[in-house]
């Protein structure tokens, strides 16, 4: 059966925490110098990518 969503629900969970963790965070990473936000923003971005490279049960 085809949804009208293309996500699985917890994709959509994982995809919509990283863009919601990277907005605030983003903004401070724009400093020139390294900081905790900078990390947060790379673990947003694995976050990101976890969503879409992690196979489902489904799948399989």
């Amino acid at each position: 059966m085809r949804r009208w969503w293309p996500l699985e629900p917890w994709r959509f969970v994982l995809v919509a925490t990283a863009i919601l963790l990277a907005i605030p965070c983003g903004i401070a990473a724009a400093a020139p110098v390294w900081n905790g936000a900078d990390l947060a923003v790379l673990i947003c971005l694995a976050i990101f990518v976890a969503a879409f490279t992690i196979r489902s049960k489904e799948t399989r």
